[in-house]
């Protein structure tokens, strides 16, 4: 009864979290007063209250999981493979959706806002957040937690499917269903879904996900010159 409690607890916890970084930010971040702000200061106060949200869920899934998910990661060459494995089938497949696909309505947006700031507010914005913040948060809840939770079912895939399929949903869902851009993301999920149980952790599928971003990053800035 008490593990019930405690996982339940745990569950809980990690959907207030989610629904205060998807729901809460968004209507913090679009009260008056907030938006009169200067760009380098809004971007400034994002990165802080994301960062904050990704130590919260840090701290909660470190408790319930008594301390499991900060011990060392265990390297090997194999598990640095499979992670720049993943990165060059994102690659790949970033390559031939381009081909096939219409641009997904997510990174037009995000393109929209990154051509609209400039200094301070597209270091915040660009590297920090999109960079690094978004893919360790991503990582933590559609790989570490989903994938975790669904473990028994590993055999079936559902793990992966199921967490690919959040992902995907958590890029497009303020825009509406677009078939399309469920593909552009599910697939990326799929990979990164991979990555994490290749390597038995969280670190790689996570370096994977940074270094993928932070790759996207410098291509928009030297596209800008």
């Amino acid at each position: 009864c008490s593990m019930w409690k405690k996982t339940i607890g745990y569950y809980v916890c990690i959907g207030c979290i989610w629904l205060s970084h998807y729901s809460g930010l968004g209507l913090l971040f679009h009260l008056d007063f907030v938006r009169s702000l200067s760009d380098a200061w809004y971007y400034f106060w994002l990165t802080i209250a994301t960062a904050c949200h990704v130590a919260l869920l840090t701290f909660v899934i470190y408790k319930h999981k008594e301390k499991l998910i900060i011990v060392k990661p265990q390297f090997k060459w194999s598990y640095l493979g499979y992670s720049v494995a993943g990165f060059v089938m994102n690659l790949l497949w970033n390559s031939l959706a381009t081909l096939i696909f219409p641009y997904g309505q997510n990174q037009n947006a995000i393109n929209e806002v990154l051509q609209s700031i400039t200094g301070a507010a597209l270091f915040w914005g660009m590297w920090i957040i999109l960079g690094i913040l978004a893919p360790i948060w991503e990582e933590l809840i559609y790989r570490d937690v989903v994938m975790t939770a669904l473990k028994k079912f590993q055999s079936f895939h559902l793990d992966l499917i199921v967490s690919a399929s959040l992902f995907s949903m958590g890029h497009i869902v303020q825009f509406g269903w677009s078939t399309t851009d469920f593909i552009l993301y599910f697939v990326p999920g799929l990979i990164l879904g991979w990555v994490f149980r290749k390597t038995n952790g969280i670190y790689y599928s996570m370096a994977t996900h940074v270094a993928w971003n932070s790759f996207l990053a410098l291509l928009y800035t030297l596209s800008q010159r």
